[in-house]
């Protein structure tokens, strides 16, 4: 399917608008999915989620890195793993939604983690 997206600058603090971008197009092949983002070969389970003690972050491929951040975009956990699992220990995270990057052999996957 082909898409095509135009870009402009906001400033919310005095409600001033950028001019749009040249449009920019793009062709996406295979499905599009909700929830999680990244190339889609990569397939990556986070169980249980949400989770108040360890999560299990699982892929078809091996795990080469998994990164964890905050909404704010700060990143709380960067682990080197080299295998197709690995635990992250949650008990004593603040309770709120965090964005785990899970990066394989094959790509990459983005997923939201909650931690209750």
């Amino acid at each position: 399917m082909e898409y095509a997206a135009r870009v402009r600058a906001v400033c919310f603090d005095d409600d001033t608008y950028g001019d749009w971008s040249d449009m920019v197009r793009f062709v996406r092949e295979g499905e599009v999915g909700i929830g999680s983002s990244g190339d889609l070969r990569v397939k990556v389970g986070i169980r249980p989620n949400p989770s108040n003690t360890t999560a299990v972050v699982t892929a078809n491929a091996t795990i080469v890195s998994v990164e964890v951040y905050d909404m704010q975009g700060h990143r709380v956990l960067s682990r080197m793993v080299h295998g197709k699992r690995t635990k992250i220990v949650v008990n004593d995270w603040p309770k709120v939604s965090y964005i785990v990057h899970t990066n394989t052999t094959i790509g990459t996957n983005i997923q939201k983690m909650v931690v209750e």
